[in-house]
């Protein structure tokens, strides 16, 4: 008796695309008519900061993001991380605004938020963060 055709829909193949967060250190490069960005963000999981490449309407350092995509060897530039995907996302409590601000909560240090302007003590930073 024949077989009946496979149907490749079935079972489709894992996603290709990696996932990779972090906080961005340094904006190389960000062109604000297409998009294109060039940066480096603190990967956890690895020692120095990474080179993700990919499109994003704004870029800010210490932003953290969200990339999906896969590595790639430029032979100019090295090894980077191509995102076909890229998004800003609020930090986490664990990865986020504590660390941003020097310590734990409550250590009584101060910090500056990203846009340079603003002070805020850590005994603020509960409600402070709350709002951003």
């Amino acid at each position: 008796m024949p077989q009946p055709p496979s149907r490749r829909d079935e079972n489709p193949a894992p996603d290709p695309r990696e996932r990779l967060s972090g906080a961005i250190e340094r904006v190389t490069f960000h062109s604000e008519e297409s998009g294109f960005c060039v940066l480096r963000v603190k990967v956890k999981g690895h020692r120095d900061p990474v080179t993700v490449i990919g499109s994003a309407a704004t870029v800010t350092p210490g932003e953290f993001i969200e990339a999906f995509g896969a590595w790639v060897n430029d032979r100019n530039h090295g090894l980077q991380f191509k995102a076909d995907i890229l998004k800003t996302v609020p930090p986490t409590a664990l990865e986020g605004s504590p660390a941003r601000l020097g310590g734990r909560v409550g250590s009584n240090r101060r910090a500056c938020l990203h846009d340079g302007q603003e002070w805020i003590d850590d005994h603020q930073s509960n409600e402070a963060l709350s709002v951003l």
